[in-house]
């Protein structure tokens, strides 16, 4: 039996799911110190650890700085305020990679760890 390619189209082109309801959500948020963040991209640079995707040699001038900053020791598992060597304890993510280090939220992984998988699977 033969599907129908198009029929299957106009049904999910017809699928329509409803979400956007606002919800009040309590939690505990730990502060990001501005400073610290610039400290680290000017030792580390803007280059992924991991994966090495850089934002401006993709996105031009669009991703000149951008990056995100990742904290060896995740600070939901400190759970009080400590001082932060930008040397040591942070390192440049892209923003893929910083997901995917914190997908199991109850163990990170390693930037050793993640980085062996992308390598691995880079073959």
């Amino acid at each position: 039996m033969k599907t129908n390619i198009l029929n299957l189209d106009n049904e999910l082109e017809n699928t329509e799911y409803v979400e956007g309801k606002p919800y009040v959500q309590y939690g505990i948020k730990y502060e990001r110190n501005q400073a610290l963040r610039n400290e680290a991209i000017k030792i580390h640079g803007t280059t992924c650890k991991v994966c090495g995707f850089d934002f401006k040699a993709k996105y031009g001038d669009l991703g000149e700085g951008f990056i995100e900053i990742h904290h060896l020791k995740p600070m939901f598992s400190i759970k009080r305020e400590i001082k932060v060597n930008p040397q040591k304890d942070l390192v440049p993510l892209c923003s893929n990679c910083h997901k995917m280090i914190h997908r199991n939220t109850k163990k990170p992984l390693t930037i050793k760890e993640l980085t062996k998988i992308v390598n691995y699977n880079s073959k």
